[in-house]
């Protein structure tokens, strides 16, 4: 299992937190530390559903592109979410099965057992 996360991040802290508790190791991978390349981001969009499901379109760093996620072109999204991580909706985390599950909820779902 691969969390990829940010060191600042308190719902990312939350996730390796649950993840500890139910005594589930991940490798981790920070994502400002280490950024995505664009095969990395192309390989969890597919897993993922697509490259809108990666974005987080609350974060103040999308709002402030003042422009709806229906708006954008995948080439631009791409682009944007490769030069800002803070675009990624996280925490992700990528299961040994090959599933991804994007977001604490997602997370949360589904590593209880």
């Amino acid at each position: 299992m691969v969390l990829y996360h940010w060191a600042r991040c308190g719902t990312c802290r939350e996730a390796r937190r649950r993840l500890s508790e139910r005594g589930i190791e991940a490798q981790e991978r920070d994502l400002f530390a280490e950024p995505l390349s664009e095969v990395e981001l192309e390989d969890l969009a597919a897993r993922a559903g697509g490259l809108e499901v990666l974005v987080s379109t609350a974060s103040p760093a999308f709002r402030a592109r003042g422009l709806p996620l229906g708006r954008w072109s995948d080439r631009d999204l791409r682009s944007a979410l490769l030069q800002d991580p803070h675009l990624l909706k996280r925490p992700i985390l990528r299961r040994d099965d090959g599933a991804l599950l994007v977001g604490l909820p997602a997370i949360t779902r589904g590593i209880a057992a």
